[in-house]
């Protein structure tokens, strides 16, 4: 009799561990990265995340996290009593992509379709019918249109014409015609070919500056046109889990001295953001410094990285700021 059931015992860890094995081997069949057949060329940026994978770090997910403190959050809230969606949860892969002022963008979701629907219905969203699929859209200036392309697969535009969320619903029904993968993948910069990280994001920076002219602020810093003449591309991966965070940007430049200009540059303002704070502001709050010395700079030719790593012990620096 014992025997028989060692004999049972094993066999039953047989069978779950081959349907363990085939769920991960299914799960990693399929790649956020996989999304970008979807989405259309041409972009001056693309960006994948999968949320599962980002969320595996404990700050990750405590900075996805839900802050009830916070009044603007009451119109999420409502979407959450009445949609059952919660993204930290529900959102499981995401790939976009900017061109010009308007985003288009898939996602993979496990959610209530029904109950979304029925919210969207219930905020007067206007509907139409695209390619026999019901797109949702809700505003006038820059309107926002949704469409459930199957159980789990969701495309969304921001902007623009229909036409750009058309293109990715005819994709996914079609499987054919060019795509931003395809597009990636004809290049020959390295750097623009999605990966494995949980969080990818490529930009051509000549393209970007000449549809958001404007520099971006970065505190008492402006990073604009002048700072980043000569940059080409620049690409940032994220590689995620529960105790790994690391983070790296590539300025893919059009020269080896335009690289060593931007890394002086960067080392130079690490130098003074790495300043300890005077005694007022350490008073007045966390010091976050820690955070920036953990930032270096480097460069390799005609690229400058600039990378940073997590420390476990940063985790405690969250949890202070959040009481």
């Amino acid at each position: 009799m014992r025997g028989k059931i060692l004999w049972a015992t094993a066999i039953a860890t047989l069978v779950i561990g081959a349907v363990v094995a085939g769920w991960v081997v299914t799960l990693r069949s399929q790649p956020a990265a996989g999304l970008l057949e979807l989405l259309p060329p041409g972009a001056e940026l693309y960006g994948v995340a999968d949320l599962e994978g980002l969320q595996s770090n404990p700050a990750i997910r405590k900075l996805l996290s839900d802050s009830s403190e916070n009044p603007a959050e009451t119109g999420y809230d409502q979407f959450l009593r009445d949609s059952g969606f919660r993204y930290q949860d529900d959102l499981k892969q995401l790939a976009v992509a900017k061109l010009g002022a308007d985003w288009v963008g898939v996602a993979r979701v496990e959610a209530d379709q029904a109950r979304i629907i029925s919210y969207m219905e219930s905020e007067s969203a206007s509907k139409f019918q695209m390619e026999g699929l019901t797109a949702y859209v809700f505003g006038t200036d820059r309107p926002f249109r949704l469409v459930f392309l199957d159980d789990e697969l969701v495309a969304f535009a921001v902007g623009g014409e229909p036409d750009r969320l058309r293109q990715v619903v005819e994709r996914s029904i079609q499987r054919s015609g060019d795509s931003a993968a395809a597009e990636l993948r004809r290049s020959e910069n390295p750097q623009s070919l999605p990966s494995d990280s949980e969080l990818w994001v490529f930009g051509r920076l000549d393209r970007l500056f000449e549809s958001d002219p404007e520099a971006v602020e970065l505190g008492a810093f402006q990073l604009g046109r002048e700072w980043l003449q000569g940059s080409k591309t620049a690409s940032l991966r994220v590689e995620s889990g529960p105790i790994q965070l690391e983070i790296q940007l590539e300025d893919r430049c059009d020269s080896v001295a335009t690289a060593e200009r931007i890394a002086s540059w960067a080392k130079a303002m690490l130098v003074i953001l790495k300043a300890p704070p005077s005694p007022q502001i350490q008073s007045s709050g966390p010091d976050y410094t820690p955070l920036l010395r953990a930032v270096s700079v480097r460069q390799e030719r005609e690229s400058v990285f600039l990378e940073w790593r997590w420390d476990p012990s940063m985790l405690a620096l969250l949890n202070r700021d959040s009481r």
